[in-house]
């Protein structure tokens, strides 16, 4: 889940500086990827807290990746 949070993180940043995706979304989907690195560390450094944390952080990536699949579904890239 690191790899997948600091990939999440990287295309975010990337789409907030493109100009083909709207900024939001590239701002969710890094909020979604820094979700992802914490609920990892928690639970790696205290598993019984990342336990307890972790369905108050994930749905945060759950939302960015959905905007972001919804918006190329339904809308796609500019051209």
């Amino acid at each position: 889940m690191v790899f997948f949070g600091l990939q999440c993180l990287s295309v975010g940043y990337l789409i907030v500086g493109s100009a083909l995706l709207p900024r939001i979304l590239g701002v969710l989907l890094a909020l979604g990827g820094l979700s992802y690195l914490t609920a990892s560390f928690t639970t790696f450094l205290s598993p019984a807290l990342g336990a307890r944390l972790a369905p108050y952080i994930l749905p945060a990536g759950f939302v960015g990746e959905g905007s972001l699949a919804v918006w190329l579904i339904v809308k796609g890239a500019r051209r």
